[in-house]
């Protein structure tokens, strides 16, 4: 080692030396290639654009109208895609009537006289109201939501706690990742995980359920990639509270829903560029149109491509991209398919975060790394194959009835290689003792962190289907929605460990004081890695998931103002996990590992009623049951029953200033039971408590008027352990004397990660119209989170903090194409703060304490046809 490598001690000092990180010349071209593919893609788009024109002359004015009212293709085949309707799916209200007023003339369809070569130009009234982009709606409002009830039901007759961020929101703040958008719906986060993966919090309760077109990716007991990326993304929808009821075995906070884009029959195409600080690169594109002149052959292209530094911690940066393709095919006004792909590379160096010093983040510059220079990058792919069948089977004027069904593929694979934090796996039931003698990772009295270099190769395949009958009809003047369904899903894991996860190398031991960095390249080698194998107690893991589930939902509405939901779901859940040591495989491949299943048999019900009071305020109630899967095995090696869940919901639903601004109360208690641990010093698990979770919560979204939009939420949230470790006389209390800590009793504790009171505001306001299509924009948002445990033992805290972001932004027609230019703050005041600690990746949250984002400012250039 060199002797200026040795006095290296604050890390940024590498941001002077590209040769360091091994990526300033990549960053160098990747940028060049990115404004290349930029040019072309923009060149492409507009030569395909103008070529697909049926008509040798355009006019702006009657080329806006067509396209402000033009659909969205319907969720189901219910609309002829050879008649479009005057107003496109989920146009604003105050559009619809727009475009209803006799008051306002505008030119015929079709014209029975040869039209003049200039026709005069529309009134100022109309040129106003029609949208600076009816591809996507650019409204705040958004009247629907599907993720409740898998049907598409007006959140304000929903009895349940349904939240829709649409593309505007995502646009407007400049979201690149789901885990951005979701800070935008009360009592939500996400928690970064080792590895560049995470988990999402919902009523305190930690998920990894996500949904992709109401199917599920992934499974509900690991851990979720950081980076889902919005190019592809419509609206997100959050569901609250236990949802198994639709959705079978998961977590009871909830479930994150993506609802990805769709072909249009409105051929339209879009190139966004941005670029900001921390060496933010990202190109955004996006097509769509008829293949045919019927419109019985339709597309969608998106596609994104983004580099980027973190903007606080050193040594990390990624680079990714995401491709997406859709294609619908209607034969009939009475039958739409839909195929889509969707794939997404990540290449990446991520974070292990800081560390707690006594109850608090250790004092050092939150940029410094425990990581270093020299570490390779991680790899992660992930690929989506998905089909989409729907078909009319009857309709007259009393009943209709529709089949719905759905297939998605996916295969993912990681390759990780990791400085960790070197630990006894049992540390996350310990509390050390810091006037004593430590032999965990860290040593408080000297700075000295021990650590080893772990490596990870995984991969997870799931097929995942549903079939859904639909039908509406009357009884004696009861209108019933009922939805009769059956869901399958399929998933395995297999995971192949490296190197040491809880083994100190005395060689990569760091003094978080003054840090020395320059590992050799050599020590991240396969033959290292495999020496370090040896002494770990880690070893290949495989895991197996089988669900399948019948399901019947009603939605009843009595008198035009009662609806009543009830319904439930009858699962068959196997599931196993094995590790080879638990059973001494003399075998280290995840194929060879013996992995025993066992069965679960669940029943979910759900019922909720909603009372339509007054036309803008609703009152609602309802109850849900809910289970899951408990993959572990106690010290009979035999598998944990299953985690069950319960529910109880009431509040008040609002629909103000004629039904733009939609608001959702809700007061709730949520308690999971038969919560499973890891025992102290061993590979096995045991049912050691009850966790409950209640508060108040409260959202806002649309728009105040044509100008201003705003969407907000606040949270009050009280999650405390019920009973963690006392059913178990074994762990209470147990002394170890060689590490001079003690297991301690968690009842009453709080829940980690759950801040008390948190909330998020954001406004924006158009000057000329949220419909104009030139004008000014401004925007200011604030996010805040109160004082957070960062275990479960409550032996540290992570600080209050408040973010503030910001937009200044202009739109303009030239050309006859659409401009946008914006420029967005983040994190204005650059404000220094902490997102959550790692409850599951790293062993010990002690050992992982996640920054968030400081400032950075992106600034886009947005073009329209």
């Amino acid at each position: 080692m060199s002797a200026s490598w040795r006095k290296v001690v604050a890390s940024r000092v590498f941001t002077s030396n590209p040769g360091a990180f091994d990526d300033g010349p990549h960053m160098f071209r990747s940028t060049l290639m990115r404004s290349a593919c930029a040019a072309g893609l923009t060149a492409f788009l507009l030569s395909d654009a103008s070529a697909q024109q049926e008509l040798p002359t355009i006019y702006v004015g009657l080329r806006s109208q067509r396209r402000a009212s033009a659909p969205s293709p319907p969720r189901a085949p219910t609309i002829s895609p050879r008649a479009p309707t005057a107003v496109a799916h989920g146009a604003p209200t105050a559009v619809r009537s727009a475009q209803r007023a006799p008051a306002v003339s505008r030119p015929p369809a079709a014209p029975t006289q040869p039209a003049s070569p200039m026709p005069p130009p529309e009134p100022a009234t109309v040129v106003a109201r029609e949208a600076a982009s009816a591809f996507d709606n650019p409204s705040y409002s958004v009247p629907d939501a599907t993720a409740a009830t898998k049907t598409e039901t007006p959140i304000a007759e929903t009895p349940a706690s349904i939240v829709v961020v649409p593309r505007a929101v995502i646009d407007d703040r400049k979201e690149s990742d789901l885990a951005e958008v979701v800070e935008n719906v009360s009592g939500v986060w996400f928690v970064p995980n080792l590895g560049g993966y995470g988990s999402f919090t919902i009523r305190g309760f930690n998920t990894t359920t996500v949904y992709r077109n109401e199917l599920q990716i992934g499974p509900a007991n690991l851990w979720v990639p950081n980076a889902f990326d919005t190019a592809n993304l419509q609206s997100v929808e959050v569901l609250k509270g236990p949802a198994a009821m639709l959705y079978g075995a998961g977590e009871p906070g909830g479930i994150v829903a993506m609802v990805t884009k769709k072909p249009l029959d409105t051929p339209h195409y879009s190139v966004e560029q941005q670029f900001g600080s921390s060496e933010y690169y990202r190109t955004i594109v996006d097509a769509t149109g008829p293949i045919d002149k019927e419109k019985t052959l339709l597309y969608r292209f998106t596609g994104a491509f983004q580099t980027n530094d973190s903007t606080v911690r050193d040594f990390v940066s990624a680079d990714r991209w995401n491709l997406a393709s859709a294609f619908t095919w209607r034969p009939s006004d009475r039958t739409e398919i839909t195929y889509d792909i969707e794939g997404s590379k990540q290449r990446f160096k991520p974070d292990t975060g800081l560390i707690a010093w006594g109850d608090r983040p250790i004092p050092v510059p939150i940029g410094r790394s425990f990581q270093d220079p020299n570490e390779p990058y991680d790899n992660l792919l992930n690929l989506y194959n998905g089909l989409n069948a729907k078909q009319k089977l009857y309709e007259d004027a009393n009943s209709q009835w529709t089949f719905d069904g759905r297939f998605l593929a996916r295969n993912y694979k990681t390759s990780d290689t990791e400085i960790v934090p070197a630990m006894p796996s049992f540390e996350t039931a310990i509390l050390p003792i810091f006037g004593g003698v430590n032999r965990g990772a860290f040593d408080p009295r000297t700075g000295v962190l021990q650590r080893n270099i772990f490596g990870l190769d995984y991969s997870e395949r799931s097929w995942v289907g549903n079939a859904d009958l639909h039908g509406k009809f009357d009884t004696y003047g009861v209108k019933h929605d009922v939805l009769i369904g059956y869901a399958y899903s399929k998933m395995t894991g297999d995971l192949l460990e490296n190197g040491a996860f809880g083994v100190p190398d005395p060689a990569l031991a760091i003094n978080v004081w003054a840090p020395w960095y320059g590992i050799p390249s050599w020590r991240f080698s396969p033959a290292a890695l495999d020496y370090w194998y040896a002494k770990s107690p880690t070893s290949a893991e495989r895991w197996k998931q089988w669900d399948s589930g019948l399901y019947v939902q009603d939605h009843l509405t009595l008198l035009e103002r009662l609806h009543i939901i009830g319904g439930g779901r009858w699962d068959y859940a196997v599931h196993g996990f094995s590790n080879s040591d638990i059973f001494g495989d003399a075998t280290r491949f995840p194929d060879q590992v013996s992995v025993p299943k066992a069965g679960e048999h669940a029943f979910s019900p759900r019922v909720g009623v909603l009372f339509e009071m007054t036309p803008w305020l609703s009152p609602f109630a309802d109850w849900s049951r809910g289970f899951g899967v408990n993959n572990g095995l106690d010290p009979n090696k035999r598998q944990l029953p299953p985690q069950f869940s319960q529910q109880w919901e009431t509040g008040l639903k609002g629909q103000f200033l004629d039904k733009r601004l939609n608001a959702t109360l809700a007061f709730y208690q949520l308690t999971k039971n038969n919560i499973a641990a890891a025992l102290p010093g061993s590979l096995s698990t045991s049912i050691v408590g009850d966790v409950r979770s209640r508060g108040i919560e409260l959202d806002v979204s649309g728009r105040v008027n044509d100008n201003v939009s705003v969407i907000g939420n606040y949270a009050h949230t009280q999650a405390k352990i019920l009973d963690f470790a006392d059913r178990n006389p074994d762990l209470i209390p147990i002394v170890y004397p060689n590490l001079n800590a003690i297991v301690v009793s968690e009842r009453g504790n709080w829940w980690p990660n759950v801040p008390r009171n948190s909330g998020s505001i954001w406004a924006k306001c158009d000057w000329n119209g949220y419909l104009a299509k030139e004008g000014a924009s401004f925007g200011l948002g604030l996010r805040y989170e109160d004082i957070r445990w960062g275990d479960r033992l409550n032996s540290f805290q992570l600080p209050a903090y408040a973010v503030i972001d910001a937009l200044i932004g202009y739109r303009w027609e030239y050309e006859g194409l659409l401009w946008n230019a914006q420029l967005n703050l983040k994190n204005l005041t650059d404000t220094q703060y902490f997102v959550a600690a790692d409850q599951s990746g790293a062993g010990n949250p002690r050992l992982a304490i996640y920054p968030g984002d400081r400032f950075q400012a992106i600034g886009s250039i947005k073009v329209e046809y």
